[in-house]
C-alpha cells in the first residue's frame, strides 16, 4: 500500500474560512482513492483553540483533518502533530 505526504495548503487571504481548505482535501483524497487506496500522512498545526493567524496555518489543522477521519499520533514539536488516515480504493 503506498504512502502519501499532503504537506501545504496555500489559500489565499480573500477565500479563507471559506472551506477552499477542505474542498482541497477532499479533491486529494479523492485522487487518492482513485489510484487505488493508500496511508495518508499529514503534519498540521495542533492548535487546540488558540488565535492563530492564517496565514501560518499552511499545514491545516488538526480540527479539519479530525473531521474528514484522520486519527491523532503523538506530537512533534511545539504546535504540529502526525496525523493518519488509510484511503480504501474507490
Amino acid at each position: 500500500m503506498p504512502d502519501y505526504r499532503l504537506t501545504c495548503f496555500f489559500v489565499d487571504r480573500r477565500q479563507r474560512r471559506k472551506g477552499v481548505a477542505d474542498a482541497a482535501l477532499g479533491g486529494a483524497l479523492e485522487l487518492i482513492a482513485a489510484a487505488g487506496c493508500g496511508v495518508v500522512e499529514t503534519y498540521p498545526y495542533d492548535i487546540a483553540g488558540k488565535k492563530v493567524s492564517g496565514s501560518f496555518l499552511y499545514n491545516d489543522t488538526r480540527s479539519m483533518l479530525e473531521r474528514s477521519g484522520f486519527t491523532f499520533d503523538p506530537p512533534k514539536g511545539k504546535n504540529h502533530c502526525v496525523m493518519r488516515k488509510v484511503i480504501e480504493p474507490s
